[in-house]
């Protein structure tokens, strides 16, 4: 396979794993940060549990509230006192919660249709583009 052609689809291939991990990230870790923000809870005196917020601690929720993951920085947790645990908002990043989270995110038929595209876009480059790189190359070497 010609080295351009396997640089566009490799190309290709990281924007279309980049929209998946963007709608990732606004679907699910999201559902969190918009229900706090609905809410204000933006100090530990506001703090929730997921159960009021109506959450599960599902797998990629627990994931991205671990230490390093998507939402450290901006979900804080702290001890309650039946033994679960209370989530709010940290007050100095709530603007950044809000411009990052501030809608459902990118639905999943976009992401779809978006992948789809690249997966087209690919094709006809790889069907193509030795077709027009034999042209140009007969076309330079007669002019």
């Amino acid at each position: 396979m010609d080295p351009v052609v396997s640089i566009v689809w490799l190309t290709l291939i990281g924007v279309g794993v980049a929209a998946v991990c963007l709608w990732y990230s606004r679907t699910f870790p999201g559902k969190l940060v918009r229900k706090l923000l609905e809410i204000d809870a933006t100090s530990p005196e506001t703090a929730v549990s997921l159960e009021t917020l109506h959450c599960r601690m599902t797998p990629p929720l627990r994931l991205a509230l671990r230490e390093g993951g998507a939402l450290q920085d901006l979900v804080l947790s702290l001890p309650s006192e039946d033994g679960g645990t209370l989530y709010y908002l940290s007050p100095d990043r709530r603007d950044k919660a809000q411009a990052k989270y501030r809608k459902e995110g990118t639905g999943f038929l976009s992401v779809l249709f978006a992948v789809a595209g690249l997966l087209l876009v690919g094709l006809l480059f790889h069907y193509l583009y030795p077709v027009v790189s034999d042209w140009l190359s007969g076309y330079l070497a007669a002019g």
